[in-house]
């Protein structure tokens, strides 16, 4: 069995070994969850049932030649803020120590137990028929529940215009609201729940649930694409998909199914909000999908493009099978992309420093309250017609300037076939 084996990881080891001497030193020093917990888990048999080909356990062992791999075969956007850490020597105990103070937060606000059960369960991922996806899905689990037990109070707010105290600081109208309650998959709808109940000291209860794409599609990523701003009919899609094939050009279209079964799948699991101190937020890892790489484009084509956007009309989000459950509890939904921050520190604050990170607001929930959204999120919170979703055709910057008759033809197609 694993756990009879050596954690193999020598420089964390090393840390866990500094950590208890200085808890026995120094008995104010001690951390109620101290450095380690990986560890206990990987000797409570925790890991056991993993393949030797999952990512924490390749981490774990170091092993620097599928790592190199990885990155060669896994699109994650690289900014200023990860850059610099970025070497492939360094990063499977990177991750490891990084993974571990998520986890202890993890233990912290939910208990070992309940954590045990999720690491055992689903982040195993298939265990010994590993799957890669069903692992990222777990671990976006991590990234948010994670942030918000550690940065989810209710940031302080200024008051406005700007004022000054008699010593130059910065009045403050609201401090910061904290967390009191944590609850790891609440029992809210029989045997539905979300991932996550939070209570704040004023009263208000944040419910999250977290979803990641598993995205299938195949896309030659050297090859022009076009992707309508609009959602398309039947024979628009059609239409769209032969004129990019006569022309050499990828054909993508936004996953609306996808959108609609996260939507709706969120909404079997919340309450309805009963007062402006309810939030329902949805978090979406839109990292994989094939188009667009560097943005968010697909889901807020999908949610919010002016025309048709499934967040702009209870009617348009009816014809595209969106449960009217779905548009009174869902309070937001928050898209982001992977940066390489958050997966190398397990840290989703690294999210902030791409810009690829947006919080849709459902003006059609109930007892929408967007200010504590934002105090709590710390993101651009937009209604939908505040998105920046004009345009009528979407195509990689690389190529746009040399397929110019092409992508007219296109707005065309596009122009004639809006689902409406």
């Amino acid at each position: 069995m694993r756990h009879e084996t050596s954690f193999k990881n020598s420089i964390y080891i090393r840390m866990m070994e500094e950590a208890e001497s200085l808890n026995q030193e120094n008995s104010a020093a001690k951390s109620a969850v101290p450095f380690g917990v990986l560890y206990r888990l990987w000797c409570d048999g925790a890991f056991d049932e993993y393949s030797d080909d999952h990512f924490i356990i390749r981490a774990i062992n170091e092993d620097l030649v599928y790592f190199r791999r990885f990155f060669e075969t896994h699109y994650i956007q690289m900014t200023y803020a990860s850059a610099q850490y970025a070497a492939i020597e360094e990063f499977p105990t990177n991750y490891v120590i990084n993974f571990e103070n998520s986890i202890r937060s993890l233990v912290s606000a939910f208990g070992y137990d309940k954590i045990r059960r999720f690491v055992t369960d689903q982040l195993s991922a298939g265990k010994e028929n590993y799957d890669e996806e069903m692992f990222f899905a777990a671990l976006s689990e991590i990234h948010i529940l994670a942030f918000f037990c550690l940065y989810g109070e209710m940031s302080q707010v200024m008051s406005e215009p700007i004022e000054f105290d008699e010593n130059g600081k910065i009045k403050i109208e609201k401090e910061p609201i904290r967390i009191i309650s944590y609850e790891y998959e609440p029992q809210l709808n029989g045997k539905t729940n979300p991932e996550a109940r939070f209570i704040y000291e004023d009263g208000t209860v944040l419910d999250v649930e977290i979803k990641t794409p598993n995205f299938s599609e195949v896309v030659e990523t050297n090859k022009p694409f076009l992707m309508p701003g609009v959602l398309l009919d039947g024979e628009g899609r059609s239409t769209l998909r032969k004129l990019c094939e006569e022309h050499g050009i990828q054909c993508l279209l936004p996953n609306v199914s996808k959108m609609k079964d996260y939507l709706n799948s969120a909404a079997r699991k919340f309450q309805d909000p009963e007062s402006d101190k309810h939030i329902n937020l949805l978090c979406i890892n839109w990292t994989g999908a094939a188009v667009d790489k560097a943005d968010i484009h697909e889901p807020l084509i999908i949610l919010s493009n002016l025309t048709n956007g499934i967040l702009t009309n209870p009617d348009i989000a009816k014809k595209n099978n969106i449960s009217q459950k779905a548009l009174s509890r869902v309070s937001a939904v928050m898209l982001y992309k992977m940066e390489l921050g958050a997966l190398l520190f397990s840290d989703f604050r690294y999210i902030f420093a791409n810009y690829k990170s947006k919080v849709v607001l459902n003006r059609f929930s109930k007892n929408l309250n967007v200010n504590s959204i934002h105090r709590i999120t710390k993101l651009s919170c937009v209604y939908p017609e505040e998105s920046g979703i004009t345009s009528t055709i979407y195509a990689d910057e690389e190529h746009c300037c040399e397929f110019v008759d092409e992508i007219s033809l296109a707005e065309k197609v596009v122009k004639e076939h809006t689902d409406l």
